[in-house]
C-alpha cells in the first residue's frame, strides 16, 4: 500500500492506494476508518465495483492520480479548515463507472473519510476532479452521515455537493444534471 501525506493550510490529507490484491487484502485492517463495521459491511456497498486482479497497474497512472488529487485540494484550499481527510482508492472495472462516469466514482462513507473507485486506463482529469471535489463536500460537511439520513436528504446533500464542486472546480453543471430534463424528472419520478 502506498500513502502519500498532503497539508493545505492547517488540514491534512493522506491518500492510500489500494490496486493490488496485496493492497486490497491491507486495506481490510482501514475498514472502521473507512466507516464500515466489517469485511461483510464493505462488501454490500463496494464489492462489485472494485477490481483487485492488480493485472497491469501503471505506477505512473497513479502518481498522476495522487498528483490530480492533489491539485484538486488545493484549488479547495478556501474550505478546508483543520480537516484530516483520509482517502482510499481502489481500482474499479464496473462497466458503468468506466463507461459513464469518466473512469472514476466516489463514496463519503465516514466524516473527514472518502472512497474513490478509480480505472487507471479510462479515467479523465475533469472527472477524477469533479468526483473527489464532490465527495469532499460530503467529507467535510458536519451534518453528513451517510448511514444515517432520507432520500430527502440525500438529494439535499447531493445538491449541496454539486453546487461545491461547481463553484470550486469548473463552474459548469455536471453531466448528470445537465442531460436530464426537467420534464423527464417529472414524468419519471
Amino acid at each position: 500500500m502506498k500513502v502519500k501525506k498532503i497539508k493545505i493550510n492547517d488540514a491534512k490529507a493522506e491518500i492510500y492506494s489500494f490496486f493490488s490484491k496485496e493492497e486490497f487484502l491491507e486495506s481490510k485492517s482501514y475498514l472502521e476508518v473507512m466507516g464500515f463495521k466489517n469485511e461483510e459491511d464493505f462488501n454490500n456497498l463496494l464489492g462489485k465495483l472494485v477490481s483487485i486482479d492488480g493485472l497491469g497497474i501503471n505506477e505512473g497512472a497513479i502518481l498522476k492520480v495522487q498528483q490530480i488529487i492533489e491539485d484538486t485540494l488545493n484549488l479547495c484550499w478556501k474550505v478546508l479548515k483543520t480537516e484530516n481527510i483520509k482517502i482510499f482508492m481502489f481500482g474499479t472495472k464496473d462497466e458503468f463507472i468506466t463507461s459513464k462516469m469518466g473512469g472514476s466514482s466516489g463514496f463519503c462513507t465516514n466524516k473527514e473519510c472518502l472512497l474513490l473507485l478509480i480505472n487507471l486506463k479510462t479515467f479523465t482529469e475533469v472527472t477524477l476532479k469533479n468526483t473527489l471535489a464532490h465527495e469532499l463536500a460530503h467529507a467535510i460537511n458536519s451534518y453528513y452521515d451517510m448511514g444515517n439520513m432520507s432520500i430527502g436528504q440525500g438529494i439535499v446533500f447531493d445538491g449541496l455537493a454539486e453546487n461545491f464542486r461547481e463553484d470550486l472546480i469548473d463552474k459548469k453543471k455536471s453531466a448528470i444534471v445537465s442531460t436530464i430534463k426537467e420534464g423527464e424528472i417529472m414524468t419519471k419520478y
